[in-house]
């Protein structure tokens, strides 16, 4: 396959090499938090660019990036590392041959494949396609997950940049994090010096710490409740009911798919008298 190390002499070949600073970041940036990029900089060091992104022309004539950003945002900084008289690395690209519109589908497509798409990389892509006015039908459709797991990914994006980093390197499970999601920041706070102070106890560096659903937990059940009744918005009924229809381990089945008809007939999927059927047959089960 042919290798071409220019922009101005770039064809629509199979595959081609390209310097980083001449292709543009484009929409389908997840523009999350830095989270991985040092840990890619040195396996790119190793082991070289394994898998070529994919771009495609502006109408300007510009090469925009569809799926790797961070690969290449990785070999950029590798490059201003590099001795100043040392030839620079370029980015082996392969060109995206889908529709425009398609691309960011493309990129979701392309990253479904990589094992080790993390809790944050799907929060940031459900965002996007949101943002890009897809249902969250279709996003649960094309991403092959289930619509309560969209809600209680997006809250991951609410969360502290450092514990996004932690959640995305997988020192935090994804159920821990939707639990400090939920939750306000000073009890956020408390659950991560819980773990700090388990650390400690036993003789290990504050920085092996690792939150867990047992420290969350243990946060909420010392909170005393608050006095009074406390008003909820529409959004956090449904938010609420989400988190419970994805809990059928731990509340069961039937629980669950209550709440599931409660969501469906917030959204305007059913009507009322579905809700009862539903919860007739239930019953009946």
């Amino acid at each position: 396959m042919p290798q071409i190390l220019d922009v101005k002499g770039a064809a629509r070949a199979n595959s081609y090499m390209l310097p980083p600073d001449q292709l543009l970041s484009g929409d389908n940036s997840r523009r999350n938090p830095d989270l991985d990029v040092d840990d890619l900089m040195q396996d790119i060091r190793v082991r070289g660019q394994l898998q070529p992104i994919l771009i495609q022309w502006e109408k300007t004539g510009q090469l925009e990036i569809v799926d790797g950003h961070r690969r290449v945002e990785a070999i950029r900084r590798l490059n201003e590392l590099n001795n100043p008289g040392a030839e620079p690395m370029k980015v082996r690209c392969e060109p995206y041959k889908g529709k425009r519109e398609q691309s960011f589908q493309a990129s979701v497509a392309a990253n479904l494949q990589r094992k080790d798409l993390s809790p944050i990389d799907r929060a940031y892509d459900i965002q996007r396609m949101e943002k890009l006015g897809m249902t969250r039908q279709e996003i649960a459709t094309l991403m092959g997950i289930s619509e309560p797991l969209i809600s209680r990914s997006l809250k991951l994006t609410t969360l502290p940049a450092d514990i996004q980093r932690k959640v995305h390197k997988g020192e935090i499970a994804s159920e821990t994090a939707y639990e400090l999601a939920d939750m306000p920041k000073e009890e956020r706070d408390e659950a991560v010096e819980a773990s700090k102070a388990e650390a400690r106890a036993a003789g290990k560096p504050e920085a092996t710490a690792r939150v867990q659903t047992k420290h969350t937990r243990k946060v909420r059940r010392e909170k005393p409740e608050a006095e009074g009744p406390k008003g909820r918005t529409l959004r956090e009924i449904r938010d609420d009911w989400t988190e419970m229809a994805a809990k059928a381990e731990e509340i069961g089945e039937k629980s669950a798919a209550v709440f599931k008809s409660l969501i469906d007939y917030a959204e305007g999927k059913i009507g009322i008298r579905a809700v009862l059927n539903r919860m007739w047959d239930l019953e009946t089960v």
